[in-house]
């Protein structure tokens, strides 16, 4: 993992506070010869005050400096600071033990005596800075595994995604005390990206961060953000962060962030075994800040972890989508069988039975006449659902190589099916002679103009002068196309529109004249969802209703 080492600063400054200039001089020339930083104080007060100042690493204090004396100073400094405070040498002329517990009492680590030995107080200056870092560094690896723990254990918790982004953003911000984070996903084929949760502090510039407004919204990668990809594939340390003011960034890029006040940008990618699944971005308002190195080996361990759990949760998230899309399935598949074992029943038992009773009566010609009329009727009906369900069936596993398809002949392949009932009902179907192709199965697409044209005669307004049917097309953007039948029936019910498309779904608002199974809609489904489009309504009861579906225009 890289980036995740601890290691000693670059630069070691050591605070020398004594009164005397001269014993100040010559503990600047032995320390700055060991190769470490001074920064001097004259009196108790400034010894305070250079200590919040400079943060120093070990602190040499003269034990007699006037007003704040340097037991004053150090009992301060380790009440200010507890276990963070640097460590504290003591230099006086007292070496008596009364002293020495004095000082050590109020904080100091080591007590030397003037005049005291210039190697000696190297030696016990290097071995107590080579302490003070290795417990330092100590205490970072443990609050490193500790925060990272808890925070795996947090993520790793739930196979819900959205409830494991949400800890993840959340633990992110408190963390790398930031303002506000985000994460989104990557789908490279399409160039989009879309934002999966959010968390922001209050109280910030980012109070304005809507969370519920922009989760689940969609952005261009060569729009919106042009530069994502190319800087998360090529963050060699796991990471990468920009600063508004100085990095070149997108004027559409900076559109989203200058509304917010964004000063600081890290971006953190979320790579699963070699795949680039998506991102995570932390926001920071605060003027001139960066992260530090420890909490960005943080976020880099945070987003690693974060990464597998995000790739279980997809994964687990499309084995739950097509656990119910088999149980969906295997509803279809009972009901097929219900309908079976039930509907077909009867149809066939009223064949049989009539056939029976025109064989009695084969001399009496009006009655066999009124007997065959049933037959065919109800032999008709039984051959229609036989083939509607056998085409529902078929539809579950098959697959369709997409080809260009003229629709306008697959319109009037399905037209020329009803010539008959368009003539007896004197029905007025028209037809748009300039659709343009659409990628599909023509045969498919024939049975779903056969079942729309159907449809609007079968639910005809009888209360009206003419029937009117009309099948036009429209354009959807540049790249899809939307084919619609019109008509000016009875029109659908809005408290009824959630049951259209559904398998054996019939309208309580069906007139009860009007004969059929309530598969057509559902096998129209079907056959669009198969050649990746979609299908829809919308009606107005009483005056009519106008299908649609969007297929991808043929090149």
């Amino acid at each position: 993992m890289r980036g995740l080492s601890f290691h000693k600063p670059e630069t070691t400054t050591i605070l020398v506070a004594d009164d005397d200039k001269l014993s100040r001089h010559m503990i600047r020339m032995m320390v700055e010869h060991i190769g470490y930083q001074v920064v001097e104080a004259t009196t108790g007060e400034e010894a305070l005050s250079a200590y919040e100042t400079h943060q120093p690493h070990m602190v040499l204090l003269d034990a007699m400096m006037p007003i704040k004396n340097g037991f004053i100073v150090a009992q301060t400094l380790n009440d200010t600071y507890g276990e963070a405070c640097a460590p504290i040498i003591m230099i006086t002329a007292l070496g008596d033990k009364q002293s020495i517990a004095k000082a050590l009492n109020a904080g100091a680590f080591d007590y030397v005596t003037k005049p005291f030995n210039p190697h000696i107080i190297r030696n016990r200056i290097s071995r107590l800075i080579d302490l003070h870092f290795a417990h330092h560094m100590m205490d970072q690896r443990n609050h490193f595994l500790e925060s990272l723990w808890q925070i795996s254990h947090a993520v790793n918790s739930t196979l819900d995604r959205q409830k494991m982004l949400e800890i993840l953003t959340k633990a992110l911000v408190y963390q790398l005390e930031a303002t506000s984070a985000y994460v989104s996903d990557l789908n490279i084929q399409d160039n989009a990206t879309t934002i999966l949760a959010t968390f922001a502090c209050k109280d910030t510039q980012v109070d304005k961060f809507e969370t519920d407004y922009y989760v689940g919204r969609r952005y261009s990668l060569v729009d919106d953000y042009p530069d994502a990809v190319s800087l998360l594939l090529n963050s060699r340390d796991g990471y990468i962060i920009r600063h508004v003011a100085e990095d070149q960034i997108s004027e559409k890029e900076l559109a989203h962030l200058v509304p917010y006040g964004v000063k600081t940008i890290l971006h953190l990618p979320l790579s699963y075994q070699g795949e680039l699944l998506g991102y995570i971005v932390v926001w920071n308002t605060t003027q001139q800040y960066d992260f530090s190195q420890e909490q960005l080996r943080l976020a880099v361990a945070i987003a690693n972890v974060a990464a597998q759990s995000f790739y279980n949760a997809t994964l687990y998230e499309k084995i739950q989508e097509t656990a119910t899309e088999l149980e969906i399935r295997n509803h279809e598949l009972d009901a097929y069988n219900h309908t079976v074992a039930h509907d077909l029943k009867n149809p066939i038992s009223v064949v049989t039975n009539f056939a029976s009773l025109a064989a009695i009566h084969a001399r009496e010609d009006e009655k066999m006449q009124r007997y065959l009329d049933r037959i065919q009727s109800s032999g008709y009906r039984m051959a229609q659902m036989v083939d509607q369900l056998l085409l529902f069936s078929k539809l579950s596993d098959a697959t369709a190589l997409l080809q260009p398809v003229d629709m306008l002949e697959a319109a009037l392949m399905a037209r020329s099916r009803f010539e008959h009932e368009l003539h007896d009902y004197k029905i007025m179907l028209t037809i748009m002679d300039d659709m343009p192709m659409a990628r599909g199965h023509a045969l498919w697409l024939e049975e779903v103009f056969a079942n729309l044209i159907g449809n609007a005669i079968k639910y005809r307004d009888h209360t009206k002068d003419k029937t009117h049917i009309q099948i036009r097309s429209v354009m959807v953007g540049t790249d899809a196309v939307r084919y619609e039948v019109q008509d000016n029936g009875i029109g659908i019910k809005n408290e009824e529109r959630d049951q259209l498309f559904q398998m054996f779904s019939r309208l309580d608002s069906t007139p009860a004249d009007v004969k059929g199974f309530g598969l057509g809609l559902s096998i129209i489904k079907r056959i669009i969802d198969k050649l990746n489009g979609k299908v829809g309504m919308d009606s107005i009861h009483g005056e009519g209703s106008t299908f649609w579906f969007e297929l991808p225009l043929a090149n």
